[in-house]
Parts: C-alpha cells; structure tokens; sequence
C-alpha cells in the first residue's frame, strides 16, 4: 500500500515513520524547510508559492501560516499511483490539489488530518478559514474520515461537519526516548519539584505559574521550579519578575537540551506544569507522563486528550494562580503524586505509544 502526505510536522513525523515499517510512505518537503527526515520515509522535494508573503502572519501577529501550494504539482507527483491521500488541513491549497487528484482516481481514498480546534479570533484569518470550510463542506462526499490530535478537534468537527467521521488520533510517545525510571523517588527531601519546558513567550503564561509559586512559599510549601525555555524574547523579563515577587532563589533556569536527553531531567521531578492560555497540543505533557510525573495544565491545553483528570494529573481553570496553586498543593503529597505519576507512566504506554497508536492508524486507513 502507497500512502502519500503533502507535508508533516514534529507529532504527524512518528505517525509517519511507523506507517512506514510496513507499506510504502511517501511525503511532500518544501525545500526550505529544517524538519528532520521522517525514518524509512520518501521524501519528495517540492517548492511551495506563496513564500513571499510569509512575512505577513508575523507582520500582523497572525499566529497561522500561510497557506500552502505545491508548485508543478504534477511534475513532483510520484509515478506509482498512492492508494491513500493524507491532506495535512483543510485550509491548504494543497487539500484541493489532493482532492482533484481524488476525483480523477475515485479508487484513491482521500484523509485530511487537522489540527483545527476553533475558528480563528484574527478577523481575516477567520474569513480566509470559512472560504476554505465552504470547499471543504463541498467536497464531504470525497473524503474518508478526518484526524484530529485532541478531543477539542473532534469536537470542532462534529459541530460544524456532523456528516464526516472522525478520529482522535494523539501524537504517540516513543518510549525509547521518553519511560518511567523505575528506581524514580518522589518528593525527595520533602520538597516538590516542579517543571515548566516551554518557550518564554505571552501565550505559555509563565507568570501563572510565577504567582501559583507565591502563594505556596506564603503557605510555607517546599517547592523548587526548573524552567526550560527553549527560545522566547520574554526570558529576562520574567527573571525580573520572579526576583520581584520574591521567588527568584526557587527557580532554577535549565538551558534547552536534545530530546534523548530530557528523560533524565523529567525523572529529576516530580510534577510537570503547564499553564498556557492557548495550546494546540503540549507535547511536553504526555512526554512528562511517560516518565512518571503528574501533570497540572490549564483547560487550554491540547495535551489534556492524554490526562485523566484526578487520576494521572489535574487541570484547572485558564489564567488561575490560585487554581494552579492549590493543584500544586495538593500534590506535595508523596503518596498522591507518586500514585498520580505510576498511573501517568501506565496509561501512556498501554495507551498512546508508538505501537499502539501506530497500529491503530493503519487500521483506520485500511
């Protein structure tokens, strides 16, 4: 079986690549692109039009991307005809490429897979997205099943395209980067240590966390924060900020490191926090699970798909420091956090490993 994506990213590439060790995968690359090469994966090398006004969505603090375009889309196509279409969202021109490929070759089967869970707040971006729904809407009768990462995306598509079916399909953990130590101890010392891995930007609310942090040291929980920042112009300022509220000496600032190396400092805590006001996904979440930490994210966040509420983590209400600290708070408790962490570790890998979730993908397109 050929299977042929017109693009992928970081949580689509693992989906790839286990696809790939049993049927043919072939994807679209814009040339520019710095995405490291899927395993196993043919990857065709396209120029994508519309570049030029790549500058435009940060210009206007549009956070999407342009839509895309696959120059001499005939001429890239690959000679051996794919059994199955994979359209990486509904608002490229690329689903359209797929789709009149589609209806030329009706035995060919058609999937979108989407990351979509709300229209759009930006006015323009929400008009340019209901042009792209109407056709989309249009063309229902050509399209298999859509994909979607969270419970939000099914939950999207269910309102506003009832007639489609659709599966949760939550990016899967490799557990040979990302396992449980099982020599791990909890709350060593008494001291609960909590973890941030995100960029140092507005949208990860960074400050959230900064106040939930000042209400347990008024409480007199022992706590200590390791924040990785992987990029973001907001760095310094919040170092200021942790200094002025008096929890600069509970923080300690971890340089971005190699995902083979994460597992080590994940196991290193006890807690994972993620408290972002906006969130498609949160890989960050699950990859903590898988290492036995308890998570506590906010009702934003992309990444609760994986969560059990009040059994693997806690989520608590966008934007709410006290909320935030009382989660906290309540798992400074070695016995709870510990269970909340063994239970955390289980569920991603009986239910959202590579395997698992692989296999479950190839039954769906077959």
């Amino acid at each position: 079986m050929h299977i042929l994506f017109s693009a992928y990213n970081f949580t689509t590439k693992v989906y790839l690549e286990s696809v790939a060790k049993t049927h043919d995968v072939s994807v679209f690359q814009n040339n520019k692109s710095i995405l490291e090469k899927p395993d196993k994966v043919k990857i065709i090398k396209v120029d994508h039009a519309f570049h030029l006004i790549s500058p435009v969505p940060r210009i206007m603090k549009v956070d999407r991307v342009p839509p895309e375009y696959i120059l001499n889309f005939k001429k890239v196509f690959p000679e051996s005809k794919p059994d199955i279409l994979c359209a990486i969202e509904f608002y490229n021109f690329t689903f359209w490429q797929f789709l009149r490929y589609k209806k030329i070759h009706s035995d060919t089967k058609l999937f979108v897979w989407s990351e979509t869970r709300a229209w759009p707040q930006f006015w323009l971006s929400r008009w340019v997205m209901y042009v792209f729904w109407w056709y989309f809407k249009r063309n229902l009768n050509h399209v298999e099943k859509v994909f979607v990462f969270t419970d939000e995306g099914k939950k999207f598509f269910n309102t506003y395209a009832p007639e489609v079916v659709v599966e949760v399909f939550p990016a899967p953990i490799d557990s040979r980067l990302f396992s449980f130590n099982l020599h791990k101890k909890y709350l060593p010392d008494a001291v609960l240590r909590i973890i941030m891995n995100a960029r140092y930007i507005p949208l990860k609310e960074h400050r959230t966390l900064f106040k939930a942090a000042k209400i347990l040291k008024i409480k007199n929980i022992a706590f200590e924060i390791s924040l990785i920042g992987r990029g973001g112009h907001l760095e310094n300022e919040l170092k200021a900020n942790a200094k002025e509220i008096g929890i600069g000496e509970l923080i300690q600032w971890i340089e971005p490191v190699p995902s083979a190396q994460l597992n080590v400092i994940y196991s290193e805590h006890d807690v994972l926090v993620l408290p972002s006001n906006r969130e498609a996904i949160g890989m960050v979440v699950p990859e903590a699970m898988a290492c036995g930490l308890a998570t506590v994210t906010s009702g934003a966040v992309g990444a609760n798909v994986y969560v059990e509420q009040g059994e693997t983590g806690l989520i608590f209400k966008t934007g709410n420091a006290e909320a935030l600290a009382s989660a906290l708070e309540q798992l400074a408790d070695r016995s709870k956090v510990e269970m909340y962490g063994h239970a955390a570790a289980k569920i991603i890998r009986e239910q959202y490993s590579l395997d698992v979730l692989g296999d479950k993908l190839l039954k769906a397109l077959e």
